[in-house]
C-alpha cells in the first residue's frame, strides 16, 4: 500500500534566503511559511527575520511591528526609530510608546499620541508624578482604568462623575456584543441590575480597588431602585411570558435595561458635566 508522505520542512535560514531575494520568485511562498511558523523558531533565527521584515515592504513591516510587541529586543530600537522617523507608520508607535525609553515617548508624544496610543501612553507614563493626564483625550472609562492602573488617586467627586459617565455613555452609545453575552442573569430567573453589564461591572471593580467606599454605597442603593423599576416594567413582564433563544432574549433585555437606567440618572446622578 501507497501511503502519503510528509513534506519535510525547508530551512528556516533557507526560506529566509528566498525571502530576502525579491528576484527568486519564491517571495509569497517563503513569507507565508515563515510567518506560519515564526512563534516556534528559535530566537536567532526569530530575530533575523524580523530585522529582514522591517527593512521590507510595508505589509512586512506592519507584520513585524505587531510581532514586536511580543518579541522585543533592545537590538531593534535603533531599526524602529529610523524607520518611525522615516514613515510615521500608525502601528511603528506601538512597540515605541511600550518598549522605548521613557524621554524618547516624552519628546514625541505630540506625534504619537493620536488615536487609542494616547491611552497606551498614559499607561506607560502615568506612574511618573511629574506627568500630566490630558482626561479631554481619553473616554471617562479609558480615564478610570489609567487613574487605576497607574495606582494613581480619586476622589469621591470624580470617581462620582465617571462613573456615571460611564453608564451615560454605555446608555447612549448601545452595549457590545460582548457586553450582551455576558451579562448576568442568563438564567432568566430574575430582572437585571446595571452591574450585570461587564463594563460597569469592571468600572464598579476600579472603583473599589480604589476605596471610594461612599460612591459604592450610593451606587448599590441607585443599582436597587432600577432594577425594581425594571422588574416592575411591562416590558420585562411581557419578555419573561415568551419562550425566546437565549440571543434573542439577552438582546431584548439589555436594550430595555439600559433604556430604565437612563431614565434613571437624572434622579439618582449627575448626568454630564
Amino acid at each position: 500500500m501507497d501511503y502519503l508522505r510528509q513534506q519535510k520542512n525547508t530551512a528556516a535560514s533557507l526560506l529566509l534566503k528566498r525571502f530576502a531575494d525579491k528576484q527568486s520568485g519564491k517571495v509569497g511562498e517563503a513569507r507565508k511559511e515563515i510567518q506560519r511558523r515564526f512563534d516556534y523558531l528559535d530566537w536567532h533565527v526569530q530575530k533575523r527575520i524580523l530585522l529582514c521584515f522591517l527593512e521590507s515592504g510595508k505589509s512586512d513591516r506592519m507584520w513585524a511591528y505587531t510581532k514586536l510587541l511580543k518579541f522585543w529586543d533592545d537590538c531593534f530600537e535603533s531599526v524602529v526609530r529610523t524607520l518611525w522617523e522615516q514613515y510615521h507608520e500608525d502601528k511603528c508607535a506601538w512597540p515605541i510608546i511600550r518598549f522605548f525609553p521613557e524621554s524618547y515617548v516624552l519628546e514625541h508624544i505630540e506625534e504619537l499620541s493620536y488615536g487609542e496610543n494616547y491611552y497606551h501612553i498614559c499607561l506607560r507614563l502615568g506612574m511618573i508624578e511629574e506627568f500630566s493626564i490630558d482626561k479631554t483625550k481619553l473616554t471617562a472609562e479609558k480615564y478610570l482604568s489609567v487613574l487605576h492602573r497607574t495606582g494613581r488617586r480619586i476622589n469621591e467627586d470624580e470617581a462620582h462623575r465617571l462613573l456615571y459617565q460611564i453608564i451615560e455613555n454605555l446608555c447612549t452609545e448601545g452595549l457590545s456584543l460582548r457586553d450582551i453575552l455576558y451579562m448576568g442573569c442568563r438564567d432568566r430567573s430574575r430582572a437585571p441590575y446595571p452591574y450585570d453589564i461587564p463594563t460597569i461591572r469592571q468600572t464598579l471593580y476600579d472603583l473599589d480597588d480604589m476605596g471610594v467606599n461612599k460612591v459604592l454605597h450610593a451606587f448599590t442603593s441607585w443599582a436597587n431602585d432600577v432594577h425594581t423599576e425594571i422588574s416592575n416594567s411591562p416590558e420585562y413582564q411581557n419578555l419573561q411570558s415568551q419562550q425566546l433563544p437565549d440571543d434573542v432574549y439577552l438582546r431584548l433585555l439589555a436594550g430595555f435595561t439600559l433604556d430604565y437606567t437612563k431614565q434613571a440618572l437624572p434622579k439618582f446622578a449627575p448626568t454630564k458635566q
